[in-house]
């Protein structure tokens, strides 16, 4: 393992963005129908030519992300403790990756830099059913795992969460 790191981010929308650092904004255009169904089925999404990443979460406030930048492919972890998970693809065109809220561009998150051109991302999902019908409290709890990758590989659903 290379590094972890603990944030807490606001998720506005009940989004976090995960992106190339170089990303610009002022390009990318969210609409009415930027988010889809099938994306909030799957909790995430992949935009801007797979350079933009937004992960839902359970909640519409801060919420707790465990990060794992690591060297190689980790194994899978044990299902059990987690209601969801995904993996997916980012490309960059910089040396850095943002974890960050929607707010700010970046200015409230976590930047790993030297990432490579092409990156893979494992997320789970914990704690669906300790949110309040506010969408406020909750003991829900998230984790990205980050590898560098040499090519970009389709989305995969590992497991998916109990739909309502």
């Amino acid at each position: 393992m290379i590094k972890t790191y603990t944030l807490s981010l606001f998720a506005d929308y009940f989004q976090v963005f995960i992106y190339d650092a170089c990303l610009d904004w002022s390009t990318v255009r969210i609409e009415a129908d930027w988010w889809t169904e099938q994306d909030s089925i799957d909790m995430f999404a992949s935009k801007e030519n797979g350079r933009l990443i937004v992960m839902e979460t359970f909640r519409n406030f801060n919420v707790p992300i465990e990060v794992a930048v690591l060297e190689t492919e980790p194994p899978i972890h044990s299902l059990d403790k987690w209601d969801q998970s995904v993996e997916c693809s980012i490309r960059t065109q910089s040396s850095g990756i943002l974890i960050a809220e929607l707010a700010n561009e970046g200015q409230n998150g976590l930047l790993i830099e030297g990432a490579g051109p092409n990156w893979r991302l494992r997320i789970y999902y914990g704690g669906q059913n300790t949110i309040d019908r506010m969408g406020i409290e909750g003991k829900d709890h998230y984790l990205i795992e980050l590898w560098p990758v040499e090519s970009i590989s389709s989305a995969v659903i590992i497991k998916q969460r109990h739909l309502d």
